[in-house]
């Protein structure tokens, strides 16, 4: 989560707390499923599956 100091205000950016909400959402999903990590990543990497977070 990234912090912007703006004057007196304190922004909270939480775009990639959000992205690893959601990958975490995604994995989840198919604990015990049928994907392997590598299938995954060939089928969401267009979505940014296998980058860092």
């Amino acid at each position: 989560m990234g912090k912007i100091k703006e004057d007196k205000k304190l922004i909270l950016d939480t775009k990639s707390a959000d992205k690893e909400h959601d990958s975490d959402l995604i994995e989840d999903s198919f604990v015990g499923g049928s994907c392997s990590e590598e299938e995954m990543r060939l089928k969401f990497e267009r979505y940014g599956w296998g980058q860092e977070r």
